[in-house]
């Protein structure tokens, strides 16, 4: 039996769309992640295999998915519902790749590392790490972004500081981080950039190229009362190459003081439409929301945000912009005792009324339904999201 039929028989498909697509991905497979470069769409996922996992990965043609290429295979990983491998694709069709194995026999300690493979070419380079320090603690959380010219850049959350621990530190002990690089062309790194030297401890961040080559990657912030805002940084290039780095700012006051983390991170959007920002909160009254802020005229902050769940959200957000500049997001909505993935148009600043939302899926309310991911392609969306059963994607048509 396909995995499309188990996932019908199982009841996960909720409407008339979206239109489930065949995989190479195996039964049980975990982590399914998105990416769309025009036309050009790639699919990632996590196996298990004997005596760990393998990273796969596969190109959407217009027959159904290409055969499974290998990323990565061996053991022991970190291969978890949150913090989960990512891929980006270059201009030239260059393709990095990052996973996280272990680095030691604690719970959470694993490093970030990537491998690289040349546009056409079938075999990735050997694994090497994103981060430059030696320390046996948590790395992960990584986000990708195409820089032009065979570049990459990356941020991802560091524990360097805090001593091999994770969650919540101890008096006296140091804050997770965010950290960024770049990858060039010939696989080697550039320089290494603290943006944040405090921040949510396990929270996903989020990067893209702005239109004008702007940087700008979110994350979840940890105030000094333990706020627990949306962040951004801008990262502007500069002659020699390197880029400069803004302050940290935040994206919106919402107020959620929390102590520990709520393993809820934002996602981000670039296109015809701008930029954009989703994230969850229970802000200062308690009631959870799911809100989208545009990056304003200036390009340096963002304008008044918009609520766009349907009053009972879990978070778990995705945000595209289609090729007509408009953004749709995605999250996870309480609907009595399960949960509905659930895609909504986000409505233009000072429309009146909310589009309608359509629901995706329904999946148990667990960690292990983990995020749905999203791309755009053309006048359609390709989504993906883990069952009981495996990984599902299904297309949905965006148009009018």
């Amino acid at each position: 039996m396909s995995l499309a039929a188990a996932v019908l028989l199982a009841g996960a498909f909720v409407a008339d769309e979206p239109l489930l697509l065949p995989t190479p991905a195996a039964p049980g497979s975990v982590t399914p992640h998105l990416v769309s470069r025009g036309d050009d769409v790639w699919l990632s996922w996590t196996e298990t295999v004997d005596g760990g996992h393998r990273l796969r990965l596969a190109a959407l043609g217009p027959t159904g998915f290409a055969p499974a290429r290998t990323v990565a295979e061996g053991g022991p990983w970190f291969v978890n519902w949150a913090d989960f491998p990512t891929f980006a694709v270059g201009e030239r069709g260059t393709i990095v790749a990052t996973f996280l194995p272990m680095s030691a026999d604690g719970t959470f300690t694993y490093d970030a590392v990537f491998r690289r493979a040349p546009a056409g070419r079938l075999t990735f380079s050997p694994a090497r790490k994103l981060h430059r320090d030696e320390v046996q603690g948590e790395h992960g959380f990584v986000s990708l972004a195409s820089v032009g010219g065979g570049r990459f850049a990356a941020c991802w959350l560091d524990g360097r500081a805090m001593g091999g621990g994770h969650g919540h530190p101890a008096p006296g002990e140091g804050a997770m981080r965010l950290y960024t690089t770049t990858i060039e062309d010939d696989g080697d790194l550039g320089p290494e950039r603290l943006l944040d030297d405090r921040v949510c401890e396990c929270c996903q961040t989020a990067l893209v190229r702005l239109r004008d080559g702007t940087l700008l990657a979110c994350y979840r912030d940890r105030g000094e009362g333990e706020e627990r805002d949306i962040a951004f940084v801008l990262g502007a290039g500069a002659p020699d190459g390197a880029r400069t780095w803004t302050a940290p700012r935040t994206v919106h006051r919402d107020g959620w003081v929390i102590a520990g983390c709520p393993v809820n991170g934002p996602a981000l959007a670039a296109g015809a439409g701008g930029a954009g920002v989703a994230w969850f909160t229970l802000g200062s009254g308690g009631r959870p929301r799911v809100r989208v802020a545009r990056l304003d005229g200036s390009g340096r902050a963002f304008g008044p945000p918009v609520e766009v769940d349907d009053g009972s959200p879990e978070g778990r957000v995705d945000l595209v912009c289609d090729g007509d500049g408009r953004f749709w997001v995605t999250w996870l909505e309480r609907v009595a005792d399960e949960g509905v993935w659930r895609l909504r148009r986000v409505p233009e600043a000072g429309a009146e009324g909310m589009p309608e939302a359509r629901d995706l899926a329904r999946v148990p309310l667990e960690r292990r339904s983990g995020f749905l991911r999203a791309a755009a392609v053309g006048t359609d969306l390709l989504v993906t999201w883990t069952t009981p059963a495996g990984i599902a994607v299904g297309r949905v048509s965006l148009a009018d």
